[in-house]
């Protein structure tokens, strides 16, 4: 449970949500896709609220689980905000989800660090 819903669902999930819904409404990108994942993410947000509620009524009728989720949490979030972390050495187009992106839609997006830093400076 503090895998799946604290880690993948919750912090995965709603941060890989915001990234991709950000960047594909400013870019005006995707708009049935952005529509069709909302959807989806509000009824991830009811799974993670429910695994909340189960592992806090889980933890107050075993205290003792309280120092398993802790250590689990402890454990794996240094490991999550790694794979969070930007990739500045790897183009996106190095990434297997981007590849599957179809190519007018790839074409439009910047393909190095210093290609996204400059059409932000452009931007301003």
């Amino acid at each position: 449970m503090t895998l799946y819903h604290l880690v993948l669902e919750s912090t995965l999930g709603l941060t890989t949500f915001k990234f991709i819904t950000d960047y594909l409404i400013a870019n005006e990108l995707l708009p049935g896709f952005v529509d069709g994942y909302s959807k989806i993410h509000r009824d991830e947000t009811r799974h993670i609220v429910y695994g909340v509620w189960y592992l806090r009524e889980t933890i107050r009728e075993h205290p003792q689980m309280g120092d398993t989720v802790r250590q689990t949490l402890r454990d794996l979030l240094p490991s999550v905000a790694e794979s969070l972390k930007p990739r500045a050495t790897a183009p996106p187009s190095s990434c297997l989800a981007f590849r599957s992106i179809p190519a007018p839609v790839r074409a439009r997006w910047p393909h190095t660090p210093a290609d996204i830093h400059r059409s932000s400076d452009q931007q301003l």
